[in-house]
């Protein structure tokens, strides 16, 4: 019986070290996803920041491919036009005053500086600006953490609240942009009766008349919103990653083979 039972025994920790071969093995991919999750949240953070606008505003005029553009990010905004279409359009419709003639347009200008009654927009995107600069540079602790922790360096807790603080930052930067209209709407001296001011994303079409031709007035998020949206989603992922368990952290009850 003693023989019996010490080879039981034998049998039991041999399929128990198995397993947590096997189980090591899922933890580290487990652990490496996370990772690669959050090096894409950093870079999504970092992109938006640095690169592209958040918020896009186009008119369109009927029967050409004449496009006036306004990108806005953070402290600049550009002004654009398909020159050699929109010059042969001699009109200027009763669209918002930052749009003009296209050959008048002055690209790359500092908005944040130049607008004298945007109290509230200012306030809106500077914070945003500093709420993504923080989900930016917690995306990139947390690759830390995460490869400290497959090294067995970093413990579960921490790379949790690594993560987590990564989460809220990134939603909170996103979620807090979409006040858009509100700052806009509270900026104005007249009331508000279409576009940016009243909805975050949206259109307007105007028919052509005796007077001008008809346009399209469109705006909405542009991808550097987009872009700290994917980052969010990704930090999201990479913080359900963080729950994993490494094999000697395994809670008590799933070590009785081990005992045996």
């Amino acid at each position: 019986d003693l023989v019996r039972s010490r080879g039981l025994g034998d049998v039991y920790k041999r399929q128990y070290q198995r397993r947590v071969r096997g189980s090591s093995s899922l933890m580290s991919a487990r652990l490496a996803t996370g990772g690669f999750l959050s090096l894409l949240a950093f870079l999504c953070f970092l992109t938006s920041l640095i690169l592209v606008p958040w918020y896009i505003e186009t008119v369109r005029f009927v029967g050409s491919n004449c496009d006036h553009y306004y990108w806005k990010a953070f402290f600049r905004a550009d002004v654009d036009c398909n020159k050699d279409e929109c010059l042969l359009i001699d009109e200027r419709p009763t669209w918002p005053q930052r749009f003009g003639r296209c050959e008048d347009y002055d690209s790359h200008w500092n908005w944040y500086e130049d607008c004298h009654d945007c109290d509230d927009e200012k306030r809106l995107y500077l914070l945003t600006f500093i709420w993504t600069i923080i989900a930016t540079v917690s995306a990139f602790v947390c690759i830390f953490l995460y490869i400290g922790r497959i090294k067995r360096k970093v413990s579960r807790t921490l790379l949790l609240v690594g993560c987590g603080f990564n989460l809220i930052w990134g939603v909170v930067s996103v979620i807090y942009f979409c006040g858009l209209s509100n700052a806009l709407e509270t900026d104005m001296d007249d009331p508000c009766v279409d576009g940016p001011c009243d909805t975050f994303w949206g259109h307007i079409e105007y028919e052509t008349s005796t007077e001008q031709r008809g346009y399209k007035y469109s705006w909405g998020p542009g991808p550097g919103w987009m872009l700290a949206v994917v980052g969010a989603f990704a930090a999201l992922i990479a913080f359900t990653f963080a729950f994993a368990y490494l094999p000697h952290e395994e809670p008590e009850k799933n070590k009785k083979h081990q005992q045996l």
